[in-house]
């Protein structure tokens, strides 16, 4: 299986350039219904979790985890029907992805889905040198 270069939407708008991005790739090439967006600091998301957010698609319908602190956004499947509303609220000046994703939900294009305690370990977050020593630990 090959791979391919997808550039974030040129909307400067942070984390959701990058799903917007993908949306407008897979919508272009109509490749597939939904992406999945994992970011690049989680790197202890599992197999077993990717399925399980795959196993909850629906057509037209994307999902997202939550927990005791919100929606994890960017580990979360996004349906190609969310493209033309999240872009013009992105074009209206909202860029916040709690934000966006409460949107999707309340829009009907996100089932939200409850973090369970043992998927914990796979929202870990790395983005420092002391964030991997503690992970080591």
């Amino acid at each position: 299986m090959g791979s391919e270069w997808v550039r974030d939407a040129d909307c400067g708008a942070g984390p959701i350039s990058g799903i917007l991005g993908a949306l407008e790739w897979a919508r272009q090439g109509t490749v597939a219904a939904h992406v999945m967006i994992l970011a690049v600091d989680m790197p202890l998301v599992s197999p077993r979790l990717v399925s399980s957010l795959r196993s909850g698609l629906r057509s037209g319908c994307g999902i997202v985890i939550s927990d005791d602190h919100g929606f994890e956004p960017l580990c979360a499947c996004y349906p190609l029907e969310a493209l033309e509303p999240l872009l013009r609220r992105v074009r209206a000046g909202q860029n916040k992805m709690q934000t966006l994703v409460t949107f999707l939900v309340e829009e009907g294009l996100m089932t939200v889905r409850s973090r369970t305690l043992s998927e914990k370990v796979d929202f870990l977050n790395l983005n420092t040198p002391e964030d991997l020593a503690k992970m080591g630990s």
